[in-house]
């Protein structure tokens, strides 16, 4: 025995609390090296327990949860916590039963927090990448995520509707043609009439950007668009089409010949243009047609008082057709601007 051994017995007898002093430090030290070693084993997928970070209720049978981990940054894990209570209404909450309990956990994915070693007590089980699939989905709706999943979870089969991002762009596929998607790009904005929502936030069609890009540059799909919303996009797509071919619509005010004559247009087809002069609204005279190639746009519409003043004007001359105008062009100019209503 080293002279060493024999000085630390003696000293160990003689103070039996420095022996159990340093007992406990070497067991601490032991477990602090066992769940060093378990937090750094976790990946993607482990279910944890932790204490909720920033905890500031006041029942703290809340304080420890299970969490599921949805991203690691070499020693930060990002998580999602879970809660007994129910949540099965609420849209951003993915639901997971437990077999042992006979319960279901509610995990939040609208809300991703951050854990540390020192935030770590211990690891559960591991959840199928299936569920982990469908968790990125709803995490994808929900929040801006992406720079903390990984996306090799993500589905790589497109379908029509699939929302996806090449070169910075968020956009949704219409169609495949060869090696070529069919797409129109999503934008984010404040008050849209219809959306999708993806990292939290709410996108819309961007009606002008229907363009196509190559299979290759996409790489995964972020989430599949609700049908309703690829139905109102594709008619979007449709009035935008046929505005194209027609560049006139109800209550535009049009230059005649290029001249300084102005009247404002009824309804429009592909070779003509139906209009009134701005006299209309003094005395009704008739509809005017004229070759579409002969009117240009001034990009000016009526005022809303206008329009309404003008569609009480000819509302009863239309009634009146067989004097004023044809009955299919009638029903016509009615359908243009009962969409002004």
């Amino acid at each position: 025995m080293s002279l060493i051994s024999r000085i630390l017995i003696k000293i160990f007898n003689k103070f039996p609390n420095v022996k159990e002093e340093i007992k406990n430090e070497l067991t601490n030290s032991e477990i602090d090296k066992r769940k060093r070693d378990e937090f750094n084993k976790i990946t993607i997928g482990d279910m944890v327990i932790c204490p909720t970070p920033d905890f500031a209720g006041d029942d703290y049978s809340h304080l420890i949860r299970p969490f599921i981990v949805v991203g690691r940054k070499e020693n930060t894990i990002f998580a999602l916590y879970g809660t007994t209570h129910d949540k099965s209404n609420i849209h951003c909450y993915y639901e997971m039963f437990n077999s042992h309990k006979s319960t279901y956990t509610y995990y939040d994915c609208s809300k991703i927090l951050k854990l540390t070693k020192s935030d770590y007590i211990k690891s559960g089980s591991r959840v199928s990448d299936y569920a982990l699939i469908s968790i990125y989905e709803m995490l994808i709706t929900n929040c801006d995520c992406l720079g903390i999943i990984d996306t090799k979870y993500l589905k790589v089969d497109t379908t029509k509707g699939s929302i996806v991002t090449v070169d910075g762009k968020m956009y949704m596929i219409l169609s495949k043609n060869n090696n070529k998607y069919r797409v129109v790009e999503l934008i984010e904005v404040e008050k849209p009439r219809y959306y999708e929502r993806v990292f939290g936030m709410k996108y819309t069609l961007n009606p002008e950007s229907l363009t196509e890009i190559s299979c290759d540059k996409v790489k995964y799909v972020l989430k599949d668009a609700d049908p309703i919303f690829i139905d109102k996009v594709k008619n979007d797509l449709k009035k935008v089409s046929k505005a194209k071919d027609v560049p006139f619509s109800f209550s535009d005010i049009i230059s005649i010949n290029r001249s300084k004559e102005k009247g404002i247009c009824l309804c429009a087809d592909k070779k003509h243009v139906y209009y009134v002069t701005f006299d209309v609204f003094d005395l009704f005279t008739g509809i005017n047609k004229v070759d579409i190639n002969k009117v240009s746009n001034t990009y000016e519409k009526l005022s809303y008082e206008n329009v309404a003043r003008l569609i009480n004007k000819i509302d009863k001359k239309l009634d009146n057709n067989s004097k004023y105008v044809d009955e299919h062009l009638a029903k016509r100019i009615k359908r243009e601007y009962k969409k002004e209503r």
